[in-house]
């Protein structure tokens, strides 16, 4: 705590408001097949709504040993002999050029729009074996069941983008999301593959970043010596560090709780001995509260039995409507505080490690703009946050 208090103080500056806007937008999920089919009209919701950008989360997953190694990258997609059920399909030439095609749909319609575009790139685990992807240990360049990471995800990303996007486009592209394992293990090859990305040229203004956890950023991975040298090469190299910010946060909420989130955050590499640039800016690739609480006691449900255990674990929520924690005066006065909270910090901009954007994260009871699930909107936080 002593680390991020003195790392928080000189964070926040008082420029005017209006010439550090700051953009915040709804995702859009693909986590499987069916997901990626309906994507391209998740983005005609987004525009409809009146929305300038959008992010894509685009997922695959993996089987895991029992040392949390992923045995292969594939998508969990309907069986293809015609039996019933769904199963996971490693990637091979015919998948690859299939989830290609449901990228370039989603890409192609968000170039229609005129949608400014940001992409997280996620994995996780499928089958017995289950696991939060931070503890995934794997080099993105290695080939595993025939693919690498870089080629099952990166590649086809890449070339979607490419052939839909115009080459002045400004977009962004977090690598990884919440993987903190891979990147500490091995930075170098991370490092290869934002230059494999940057070398294909045909994106003039793509920016290429990495994005961790708020807390336990380096999974289950400590640093040597040399692994820091590295890793401070590869912070040099990316254009963004971003953050999946579900820190919790006091009852009631306010801006000084995500500036002291964002301290501890940066205080973490500090302490790792691999410290991110002060002028690195920040992006905040997931933000939002589910509705699900912690109590004092450290006990976890869904949904929370008061505002101030739903504040204390914003990761927590349900992707079932007749679970809805949005439903007491309470419960929803929480949630539009939590947002005021975050347009209040946004109109705050800092001076070191500034915050540069931020995507929300819309599924289940985190969607406020009822992108995926239109049973937990609220149209209030929507246009407070469009302001």
């Amino acid at each position: 705590m002593l680390l991020a208090t003195l790392l928080l103080a000189p964070l926040v500056t008082t420029h005017a408001a209006a010439e550090n806007t700051v953009p915040v937008n709804p995702t859009v999920i693909m986590f499987h097949k069916w997901d990626m089919q309906r994507a391209a009209a998740a983005v005609d919701k987004v525009a409809a709504l009146g929305e300038t950008r959008v992010q894509f989360c685009i997922t695959l997953v993996s089987e895991l040993n029992a040392q949390y190694e992923p045995q292969n990258f594939g998508l969990l997609r309907e069986s293809r002999d015609g039996t019933k059920g769904n199963a996971l399909y490693p990637m091979d030439a015919a998948l690859r050029s299939e989830v290609k095609g449901w990228l370039v749909g989603a890409f192609q319609r968000a170039a229609a729009h005129h949608l400014k575009v940001s992409v997280l790139l996620h994995l996780n685990a499928h089958g017995p074996i289950q696991e939060w992807r931070n503890h995934f240990l794997f080099d993105p360049l290695a080939p595993i069941a025939g693919s690498s990471y870089e080629d099952a995800l990166v590649v086809p990303v890449m070339e979607a983008l490419e052939e839909t996007m115009p080459e002045d486009a400004p977009v962004q592209i977090s690598l990884q999301g919440e993987m903190g394992s891979t990147v500490f293990a091995h930075p170098q090859s991370w490092q290869a593959i934002i230059d494999h990305a940057r070398k294909r040229g045909k994106m003039k203004r793509a920016e290429f970043g990495l994005s961790f956890n708020h807390e336990a950023v380096s999974g289950q991975v400590r640093p040597n010596e040399a692994a820091r040298a590295a890793l401070s090469q590869l912070w040099g190299k990316c254009d963004f560090i971003a953050i999946s910010m579900y820190q919790q946060l006091s009852s009631p909420p306010c801006a000084d709780d995500i500036t002291f989130n964002v301290g501890r955050f940066v205080g973490e590499f500090f302490g790792l001995g691999c410290p991110l640039p002060e002028t690195k800016p920040l992006h905040f690739v997931e933000f939002g509260i589910g509705g699900g609480g912690r109590s004092a006691d450290g006990n976890t449900g869904i949904p929370a039995l008061t505002a101030a255990a739903a504040l204390r674990a914003p990761y927590l929520g349900t992707s079932k409507p007749e679970e809805n924690p949005w439903t007491s005066p309470s419960m929803i006065e929480a949630r539009r505080q939590t947002y005021d909270a975050l347009s209040d910090f946004l109109e705050r901009p800092m001076s070191r490690h500034p915050v540069r954007s931020v995507s929300l994260w819309s599924f289940g009871s985190w969607d406020v703009h009822g992108i995926t699930s239109p049973a937990f909107a609220d149209e209030t936080i929507v246009k407070r946050l469009q302001k």
